[in-house]
């Protein structure tokens, strides 16, 4: 997992930083599953999409864009669907500080 991120993929792994909400967590999870599988599907690997993160002109950077807001809106349905507030859910994400 990189340093700065709650969740990430490598190979065949995808790991979250524990927030200790379960919702949480497991929406995150949920949202890297999802991204992951259609990177992988559609022939791009983690190191391309670190690339991406880096260079977003690279090949590849419209199936990145495509999967993220794919998961996005899979974690959506997951977080309301557990009866809490998605953009409450989506701003607690952002304020997770990650100590290096």
């Amino acid at each position: 997992m990189k340093i700065d991120d709650i969740g990430d993929y490598r190979k065949h792994q995808i790991v979250t930083f524990d927030t200790k909400d379960k919702v949480m967590n497991t929406a995150i999870l949920i949202h890297e599953f999802v991204e992951a599988m259609i990177i992988y599907a559609k022939g791009l690997t983690s190191k391309d999409v670190d690339l991406l993160d880096k260079h977003p002109r690279r090949r590849g950077h419209k199936t990145y864009l495509e999967a993220h807001k794919l998961a996005l809106k899979v974690e959506k349905k997951f977080v309301e669907a557990c009866g809490r507030d998605w953009k409450k859910h989506n701003k607690d994400v952002y304020k997770i500080e990650i100590k290096k």
